[in-house]
């Protein structure tokens, strides 16, 4: 989460398993409950629509000893993901989200939390009807007098707190009741702070987030003709041209020209100048004519670009007359 505003809209990362009590079950696979196999518990279904809705669906079951579960967690990623990071810093309050069914109510439905700690918190204060057409709203507030329990020895309110620092992830366990099939829906799983829900972060491309951190707009469209121009540190390049080399594919080809430098304050042979890229490696080469064919320059190959903007070589074999035609290769 880092430091920027969040929303939570999708479930994805299906975890499958039976045991015969859920503990904390964040995320563990079947095979560490030591579960028969998949015959014991049948072919669990998890859809999710492109509108973040997700659908558990039980099937038929003959009778096993130990209940059929199944977590689904929102966007998985880490601390560094969408739901992961620093909670209390990011000002998250609560989870939001809905549920329904088609007429069955489960075994019981939790909201599951895990921190970067290897701590697991659960929630027991999820509701979902048993009645068809029914939606329930439910808002768990990120307070550990709110009902969140864990199995982990210790001090829980510290522990409380030092986890919703670090979350790992954040998700939903519903148990199948009984032998029936039986389907559930969560729905619109958001995170939120007390003004509502947590904006989502734009998806930008590594050029819109060069343009905003340089200029503070996204789109190229947004420069002014003023800043499309700026050149902050005088190599001849403009910053704009600089962002595009670096950060927009197949730019750099289109802008990669060489120029001789006429004012040279005297100095041997000739001094060529090219736009350049960061890291990028060039090669220069010389003709006497067009037609003769080009030679790579002594001394003048893998040419390694310390910064983005334009490098340059002397040529100080270039004495005589000329003419001398040049040619640079982005290796």
């Amino acid at each position: 989460m880092k430091t920027r505003k969040t929303n939570i809209i999708a479930m994805c990362l299906v975890t499958i398993f039976c045991a015969a009590v859920y503990g904390a079950s964040v995320g563990v696979d079947a095979d560490e409950w030591n579960v028969p196999g998949e015959d014991r518990y049948g072919k669990v279904t998890v859809e999710t629509t492109p509108e973040g809705a997700t659908t558990i669906s039980f099937p038929n079951r003959s009778a096993p000893p130990m209940p059929c579960m199944v977590t689904v967690v929102a966007e998985p990623g880490g601390i560094d993901g969408v739901f992961g990071g620093d909670y209390n810093a990011a000002g998250v309050k609560s989870v939001r989200f809905l549920a329904e069914s088609d007429g069955h109510e489960p075994a019981f439905a939790l909201v599951v939390l895990r921190s970067a700690s290897g701590r697991s918190w659960r929630n027991t204060a999820v509701t979902v009807p048993s009645s068809v057409g029914v939606i329930a709203t439910n808002q768990i507030a990120f307070q550990r007098s709110a009902g969140w329990e864990t199995d982990s020895k210790g001090d829980p309110d510290s522990m409380w707190i030092a986890d919703l620092a670090n979350v790992d992830l954040i998700g939903i366990t519903i148990s199948q009741k009984g032998l029936q099939a039986q389907s559930y829906t969560i729905s619109q799983f958001q995170l939120q702070d007390s003004d509502g829900p947590i904006t989502p972060p734009a998806v930008l491309t590594p050029l819109e987030e060069a343009l905003q951190e340089r200029f503070g707009v996204t789109d190229i469209d947004q420069l002014t003709e003023e800043q499309k121009t700026v050149d902050l540190d005088e190599d001849g390049m403009t910053d704009l041209d600089e962002l595009r080399s670096e950060h927009e594919s197949g730019y750099a080809d289109k802008i990669f020209v060489a120029e001789i430098v006429r004012e040279d304050n005297g100095g041997e042979g000739i001094l060529v100048k090219w736009a350049c890229v960061k890291n990028g490696v060039y090669s220069l080469y010389r003709a006497t004519s067009l037609t003769s064919g080009f030679a790579l320059l002594d001394g003048a190959s893998g040419l390694v670009a310390e910064s983005t903007g334009c490098m340059t070589h002397r040529d100080v074999t270039a004495t005589g007359a000329g003419p001398y035609f040049y040619r640079v290769r982005r290796e």
